[in-house]
């Protein structure tokens, strides 16, 4: 029983300590690496938002500015699309923005607008960021405003991928399942010989008290620790030595006992028979029952110590 208990016990904490790292640690882990990634285009961005600016209002051609585009992207790692800010007035507030792709580092035709988050670098005048999702995968996005004489007409958005994230958790995953397989297994098998251990040395120190009990002597326990266990044997050690030393002290108590019953038994028969065979004086026969009732009280002392052994014997005092 024991060894079932302390062997799932043992099971039970090494469970419940990688719970908390995989639903825990590991949703952690996630949410740090999409931040780190963020912080990065966050960087990236503010370093190159100047290289950009320098462009604006100048007559250049789409071929060169893809190029700038894409250098840009090469040299931040990242995907980067120019996008233009389309008004619904020239001088107002940037109420109902539109926006256009000017330039994509990947030149590819179709290009995923974020338009809320270009937006909000619009009207904040910010670097503004966001995790979203795009057909088939999901980027985290960098918006940085670039200003033209005081008014932010273009924006840049900078995406990179997180595929590597969720590859990397989604192996971290596979690994911590692994580790807690094999660390339940062994928290169960560590535990169940642990628990075996114990429960060994417990059994012993019960048999060991069922011997003393019946009244036999046994050998002392063996104490191979400093543990409770082992100062428990100890102790079980030494009660055994105090009853082996009380039991032979009752031993010789009864030997002695036994003698000096019979020094006054026999003294008081001879008494008897010398009163009874021989025509005494008084003052002999006096002599004789008082060396008689002496004889008699050592007896009465002898009865009143022997009760007392016997009740001590059964528990009685």
């Amino acid at each position: 029983m024991l060894t079932g208990k302390l062997a799932l016990l043992f099971f039970a904490i090494t469970a419940a300590a990688f719970s908390v790292i995989y639903f825990y640690g590991v949703a952690q882990l996630e949410s740090n690496l999409e931040n780190q990634k963020q912080r990065d285009l966050r960087r990236v961005a503010g370093a190159s938002s100047q290289t950009l600016e320098d462009v604006m209002g100048r007559e250049i051609p789409s071929v060169q500015l893809d190029k700038l585009v894409r250098s840009v992207a090469d040299s931040g790692d990242a995907r980067v699309t120019l996008l233009g800010v389309q008004r619904s007035g020239p001088t107002g507030p940037p109420q109902g923005l539109q926006f256009f792709a000017i330039s994509d580092s990947t030149a590819e035709r179709r290009v995923d607008i974020n338009p809320g988050l270009a937006a909000r670098a619009v009207r904040t005048g910010r670097i503004t960021a966001a995790t979203t999702g795009v057909p088939g995968a999901e980027v985290s996005q960098v918006a940085q405003p670039l200003y033209f004489r005081g008014r932010a007409d273009w924006v840049a958005l900078y995406s990179r991928s997180l595929d590597d994230v969720a590859e990397s958790v989604a192996l971290i995953r596979r690994q911590i399942l692994a580790a807690t397989a094999v660390a339940l297994l062994v928290a169960l098998l560590g535990g169940y010989l642990v628990a075996r251990a114990l429960a060994r040395r417990v059994r012993r120190i019960e048999a060991g008290a069922k011997q003393v009990a019946a009244g036999h002597y046994i050998d002392p326990l063996p104490v191979t620790s400093e543990d409770e266990l082992g100062q428990l044997s100890r102790t079980f050690n030494e009660m055994q030595e105090q009853l082996a030393r009380v039991d032979r002290a009752r031993k010789d108590f009864i030997a002695t006992a036994s003698h000096e019953l019979r020094t006054p038994i026999f003294s008081l028969a001879g008494f008897v028979e010398l009163l009874q065979d021989e025509e005494l004086d008084e003052p002999t026969r006096d002599e004789f029952l008082q060396t008689m009732h002496e004889q008699v009280e050592r007896l009465q002392k002898l009865a009143v110590d022997l009760l007392d052994l016997s009740r001590l014997d059964t528990g009685s005092v």
